[in-house]
């Protein structure tokens, strides 16, 4: 029965060529567009997520009052991450990031690179790195090592396998070399920290020249914590004010009006409140990303509402076709279920059109939006799934029409030609 109702969609497609083109095409051009613009919006919904931490890493922002006016910055100073780790016991490890710019000797040229960062070793306790070459464990003990990703290592010596070589960078001023102690695959796309190079935080003039007593009043490196599992983030953060005002050296000075407070990972790409730090790439405004899932799921109802509309209006010129199935004994059932079943094939033909249009589109939808998107369209199942269940919804309005009303006509009002 199912392969006599295919034979007769197949058929029906064939002998209305225009309508059905316009019909399927419709409906898989909504449905590509659907899948290219939730795609954009996961990717944007789903920042830092591959971090197996993830729940637990916070940056200590401050938040700075002006005369009045607070601003907002994801930003901290080189003293508090150490100090509040050493006393707040729901901090696991800590981490400070200092940015840089700095020239690398490539061959018989020096090329500026940027990307680079001074950092303490919890950094690779906090966050996954996939190891490629060498070993992160005690990688920055010594002032003079450093540890590359696989771009900057195939950049500069057009290989991964390099641990153990040298690189001569002119850092700060000054011209030295440094010893390769790992290389670290590069983050994906879709993270805040994509590091290139780093260093060991002591290796930095500002750490080296910090004095700790006046530290308090300045506020120029980024620092991030992993609480320990159970903690609540929102006690940590009134120990941190504790621990502020307890070590601050001086009540009356500009240190005094700034509050420390944390904020989640997952918030770090949509957060436009707060302003950037080192290391960490600029916030992207999320009203965009809902704007645009918006449109992404009208297009699709749109989309759907011209299958079924379509769908319903070929419908009645069939109603002489029921009456002669009628005459040879065809029960209503069966053409109810020979209905719905032609509006499920024909947009399950438009679901899989618009699933292979979406992943030919990809890599220019790609550039459009300044995005590389890894997986591709095939690979999200739940996004696929989701778009499945709608395209079975609009399947089912498209066929209910014909299969429970236009089937209910009399056999000589449908061989009459007098339907209305």
């Amino acid at each position: 029965m199912l392969k006599n109702y295919l034979k007769i969609a197949i058929r029906n497609i064939q002998k209305h060529k225009g309508y059905s083109f316009i019909n399927v095409f419709g409906l898989a051009v909504g449905i590509c567009c659907c899948l290219l613009i939730f795609l954009y919006v996961k990717d944007e919904l789903t920042y830092d997520r591959f971090h197996t931490n993830v729940d637990r890493i916070y940056r200590i922002n401050s938040e700075i009052d002006w005369f009045g006016n607070k601003d907002l910055m994801g930003a901290s100073n080189l003293v508090e991450a150490k100090e509040y780790a050493d006393r707040i016991p729901e901090i696991e490890v800590f981490t400070r990031y200092k940015g840089t710019a700095l020239v690398i000797k490539k061959g018989e040229e020096y090329v500026s690179q940027y990307g680079a960062l001074f950092t303490d070793a919890g950094t690779f306790e906090i966050f996954d790195y996939q190891v490629l070459d060498g070993s992160l464990e005690g990688a920055l003990d010594n002032l003079n090592s450093i540890v590359i990703s696989r771009s900057i290592a195939e950049k500069y010596l057009d290989r991964v396998n390099v641990a153990g070589e040298e690189l001569t960078i002119k850092l700060e001023g000054k011209l030295e070399q440094f010893i390769i102690e790992a290389v670290f695959e590069d983050f994906p796309i879709n993270s805040s920290l994509n590091p290139n190079i780093y260093f060991p935080l002591e290796k930095s003039n500002d750490f080296k020249n910090m004095n700790p007593a006046r530290a308090w009043n300045s506020i120029g490196n980024t620092s991030i914590l992993m609480l320990k599992e159970g903690s609540d983030p929102k006690e940590v953060e009134k120990k941190l004010r504790e621990v502020r005002l307890q070590l601050n050296p001086d009540e009356d000075s500009w240190a005094s009006g700034i509050v420390s407070y944390l904020e989640p990972l997952k918030n770090f790409h949509l957060n436009t409140a707060v302003q950037g730090s080192s290391g960490v790439a600029n916030a992207s405004d999320p009203t965009y990303s809902y704007i645009l899932g918006g449109i992404g799921l009208l297009i699709l109802i749109l989309a759907c509402i011209n299958f079924a509309n379509l769908s319903v209006a070929r419908s009645i010129p069939r109603a002489k076709e029921i009456g002669l199935r009628k005459v040879l004994g065809a029960q209503r059932k069966q053409i109810m279920l020979q209905f719905l079943g032609e509006a499920f094939y024909v947009s399950l033909i438009a679901f899989v059109l618009g699933l292979i249009l979406a992943e030919m589109l990809l890599p220019t939808f790609g550039q459009l939006t300044n995005k590389t998107f890894i997986d591709g369209v095939w690979n999200d199942t739940y996004l696929i799934s989701a778009c499945l269940v709608v395209v079975a919804v609009s399947g089912l309005l498209a066929g209910s029409y014909p299969a429970f009303f236009v089937s209910r006509f009399s056999v000589l009002k449908s061989l009459s030609g007098k339907v209305k």
